[in-house]
């Protein structure tokens, strides 16, 4: 089959792009052999990227109808193997949400949805390892995790580990405002996030050190706003020299 090429793509700021999750492109890459279905895995995550709301959620028959895979397959049953090959490597969480069969990525947030619904495809051998199933992570932190996956990025295993040791220390609500302080600050990372953490366990999480001044006579020490922005700011700096 011929293909049309492109003319290549502009600067990076100026192309859309696709988040995927590193095992996608390194384990499930190496082990899939029908380039079908790793087509098929790529236009979901394609699709889910553009889906609002949380979790993001596509029908079967809305990725059966996409004018890329109407191309690739030929038949409804050539669509339906490679489909349930995505799903028993662990890419998708296939579920009947409202009567209606529907896909997510196999998320935290996907795993917690399939619990609550009567019929779940998904596969649950997938090597911890890779992040994608982690029993401790589906009972603490949903909040934390949530509020990563809507507004950082793909919630990949090396930030999920790090999010459930700073658990050992911090509430689940105090890592959602540090996320949001790191949505603020336009730094939109973990280690940003992990600095502002590092920060509050030095001198206090505000909270506390307002409670603490109340019952000393107001805001006698208390670490001026314009320093916790200086803070922020020479985080976002070293964030953006590391990312250059």
């Amino acid at each position: 089959m011929s293909v049309r090429p492109i003319d290549g793509f502009p600067l990076a700021d100026d192309y859309a792009v696709t988040r995927v999750p590193n095992a996608v492109l390194g384990r499930v890459l190496a082990g899939v052999e029908d380039v079908d279905v790793i087509k098929l895995i790529f236009r979901a995550v394609w699709l889910l990227e553009r889906q609002s709301g949380y979790p993001r959620i596509i029908s079967v028959e809305q990725l059966r109808a996409d004018r890329v895979l109407s191309v690739v397959f030929g038949d409804a049953s050539a669509f339906d193997r490679a489909l349930g090959h995505a799903v028993e490597c662990g890419i998708l969480v296939r579920v009947w949400v409202d009567g209606v069969d529907r896909l997510m990525l196999n998320t935290e947030s996907a795993r917690r949805v399939s619990l609550e619904t009567a019929e779940v495809g998904v596969n649950g051998d997938a090597d911890e390892e890779d992040g994608w199933d982690t029993p401790a992570a589906r009972s603490v932190g949903a909040n934390a995790f949530r509020a990563y996956e809507e507004n950082i990025g793909v919630l990949s295993p090396m930030i999920r580990e790090s999010i459930l040791s700073s658990l050992e220390d911090f509430t689940d609500e105090e890592i959602t405002e540090a996320i949001r302080i790191a949505v603020e600050s336009e730094s939109r990372s973990w280690s940003f996030v992990a600095g502002v953490l590092r920060r509050w366990a030095r001198e206090g999480i505000p909270h506390e050190r307002r409670d603490s001044r109340a019952g000393r006579g107001g805001d006698r020490g208390r670490v001026p706003e314009d320093q916790l922005r200086r803070y922020l700011e020479e985080q976002r700096k070293r964030d953006r020299a590391r990312s250059a």
